[in-house]
């Protein structure tokens, strides 16, 4: 129930930016995304997620969605859950990370064994080769040159024994819009 109030209060503010929101006892909550492109989508938060946990993940999706909107020339949309772009789930989990050290910052009991060791690949520079290593979606089929594997390998083998990786919501496409501007 707390979670459902942190992420009131988020879609409370996000209402002010003309999203809608979507939130009932038996469905997870969620938010519809409005777009000036030609499609809208829907963020669908994990509504059993701890209080202390509603807020990043909640951030997460909307970086995610803040980077689909911004790049929605890389995406073939058809209704359904979105996989990520790799370069889309290394901004989300960056900005997820840095969230995550805020509210640690402001709350120094909150903890959670996933985002303590998120936060530590964010502050050891690997986030990218974290993504690649941990996230790496069917559809990513070319690896980017510039990921240091090996150096993430050796630092890895210190910093995240026993790590899995993990993932709270999702973003669904729910309608593509015909515009009158595409003739």
């Amino acid at each position: 129930m707390k979670v459902l109030a942190v992420l009131g209060l988020a879609l409370c503010l996000l209402g002010l930016m003309g999203c809608r929101s979507s939130v009932s006892p038996t469905e997870e909550p969620r938010l519809i995304v409005p777009s000036t492109r030609t499609f809208s989508f829907t963020i669908e938060v994990d509504g059993s997620l701890p209080e202390h946990l509603g807020a990043p993940w909640l951030a997460y999706l909307m970086a995610r969605a803040a980077y689909l909107d911004e790049n929605r020339d890389q995406y073939s949309l058809s209704p359904g859950i979105l996989i990520p772009k790799f370069e889309e789930e290394v901004a989300a989990r960056k900005d997820l990370a840095q969230i995550w050290k805020e509210l640690k910052e402001r709350t120094q009991s909150n903890n959670d064994k996933y985002l303590d060791e998120l936060l530590s690949v964010h502050d050891g520079g690997f986030m990218r080769e974290y993504v690649w290593t941990y996230l790496r979606q069917p559809t990513w089929t070319k690896q980017p040159r510039d990921l240091e594997l090996k150096e993430f390998g050796a630092w890895e083998r210190l910093h995240l024994e026993h790590h899995t990786a993990e993932s709270y919501g999702n973003i669904k496409v729910v309608k593509e819009i015909q515009s009158d501007l595409t003739s």
